[in-house]
């Protein structure tokens, strides 16, 4: 995630998300949000405003238009809107860059693990997703490694939920979905997961300690789903 992408299109679809997920009387009394901030760069990315609004939160929409035009775009200011805020959870962000040196990476997701001790939804937000065996080592910053989800499911309470952020690559679908599940198995030891996606640019990985888990966070959020056309599995995309 970077500072620059926030408000714009694909930051509407992720926070109404979490915020419906929060919501689905699931029992999570906390919201802990893994930033994976990388500096802002010169690029055009997170400019994308024409938000699709759906049965989304019109609400989530306005604010997040107001914060997209301010020149001093900043993931900090989540916890000031309204349904974060006022929340009856807690909101448990880490908002410190993610470093380079791998014992700095590796106390960063141990922050990560430290807020996870009661029932929450956890999210991590790299900018491209989960990591790639051809990143070079100037831009692992930007994804989130198999060790990291391995430690943060470990540590997590039961009764939690890991969601994780991916660009979605230029690879066949039908391809990508079985494969990444299979490395999310095979190199972080994961064995509930599935994934859904909003827009087929993007996706997220659900993960749960437990399969009854993985199966009450789905059924509370298929009528969501279905409303704002969330691809996954249970539609035959697998």
């Amino acid at each position: 995630m970077k500072n620059q992408y926030f408000g714009d299109s694909r930051d509407f679809y992720k926070y109404d998300l979490l915020l419906k997920l929060m919501g689905c009387g699931l029992g999570f009394e906390q919201l802990v949000m893994g930033w994976w901030l990388t500096p802002d760069d010169q690029s055009t990315d997170g400019e994308i405003r024409d938000y699709e609004l759906g049965s989304r939160d019109k609400k989530l929409h306005d604010w997040l238009q107001a914060q997209h035009h301010r020149p001093d775009r900043d993931v900090r200011r989540l916890a000031d809107y309204p349904a974060v805020a006022q929340a009856p959870w807690t909101y448990s962000p880490v908002l410190d860059v993610v470093p380079d040196d791998p014992a700095a990476r590796a106390a960063y997701v141990d922050q990560v693990v430290a807020l996870s001790s009661l029932p929450s939804l956890v999210f991590l937000d790299p900018d491209n997703g989960m990591m790639t065996r051809s990143a070079s080592p100037g831009l692992r910053c930007k994804y989130v490694d198999y060790p990291e989800v391995a430690r943060i499911v470990e540590s997590i309470h039961e009764e939690s939920a890991l969601l994780v952020f991916q660009y979605l690559p230029r690879m066949k679908r039908e391809k990508f979905y079985p494969a990444a599940l299979g490395r999310l198995r095979a190199e972080a030891g994961v064995r509930h997961v599935t994934w859904l996606s909003p827009d087929n640019v993007v996706a997220y990985f659900l993960i749960t300690k437990a399969r009854k888990r993985l199966g009450d966070v789905t059924a509370a959020l298929k009528p969501y789903l279905a409303s704002n056309a969330f691809r996954g599995p249970s539609r035959g995309e697998a």
